[in-house]
């Protein structure tokens, strides 16, 4: 696929964790503080989605091997930046992440469908295609903790028994989280505040700062690109 469909799908899956937290959001921080609390974290995710696309150009200039198919960019971003340890903490941060919002979304989409017989007709309208986005959506936020899984078990790259019983039991455990925590609020809350705010506003603008200090040190004093500096340095 090009890369406007993949901006597309990116702008769904992300647009759904907002459209499901930012009502509430606004609500307990009143409306002008909702608003500049909302434009600052505009600014800093703007921010640290660049560097993280810096990131990667220097990843794809430096070392050939990742300018074809990568399954794992972000934790070979960590990995380059800091080394084997960044690379294991940002696979299961991003794990605990995917799973949470997974679980989000399930609850979510089957509140809405529960919901659905007792309401109103426009209601059920916006309920449907919001359980639809949810459902939909939930395939590709799960993908990349089944394709770690995969990696953890050394399931083959095709279509096979292995990955159908990887896959199946991470949805059980999805589910089984949702029946035990049948209300989606807090999860969530504690999903954004902690995984989700790490992943996409503090190790982005770690990362290019060592890929990038690791590339001055390469020009100025002859060191490969593959030792990875120091926080003194």
């Amino acid at each position: 696929m090009g890369w406007f469909i993949v901006a597309v799908f990116l702008v769904d899956d992300v647009a759904g964790g907002g459209i499901v937290a930012i009502p509430t959001a606004m609500v307990q921080t009143e409306f002008y503080l909702g608003v500049a609390m909302l434009l600052l974290a505009l600014a800093v995710t703007a921010y640290t989605a660049h560097v993280l696309g810096l990131s990667w150009n220097i990843l794809l200039d430096t070392w050939p091997e990742y300018r074809v198919h990568c399954r794992s960019p972000y934790p070979e971003v960590a990995f380059r930046a800091m080394g084997d340890k960044a690379r294991k903490l940002v696979s299961i941060n991003n794990g605990i992440t995917q799973f949470g919002i997974s679980v989000v979304y399930l609850l979510l989409s089957s509140k809405n469908i529960h919901d659905t017989i007792k309401t109103i007709w426009i209601q059920e309208t916006c309920n449907i295609l919001i359980t639809i986005h949810c459902i939909l959506t939930l395939i590709i936020v799960i993908n990349p903790l089944n394709q770690d899984l995969e990696e953890l078990f050394h399931c083959p790259h095709h279509f096979c028994w292995q990955r159908v019983a990887v896959r199946t039991g991470c949805m059980i455990c999805v589910v089984f989280v949702g029946e035990s925590i049948p209300n989606f609020g807090p999860l969530l809350d504690l999903v954004g505040g902690s995984a989700q705010t790490l992943s996409s506003v503090i190790l982005p603008a770690l990362f290019y700062l060592f890929l990038v200090s690791g590339q001055s040190m390469k020009e100025k004093l002859g060191r490969h690109p593959s030792s990875s500096p120091s926080l003194s340095e």
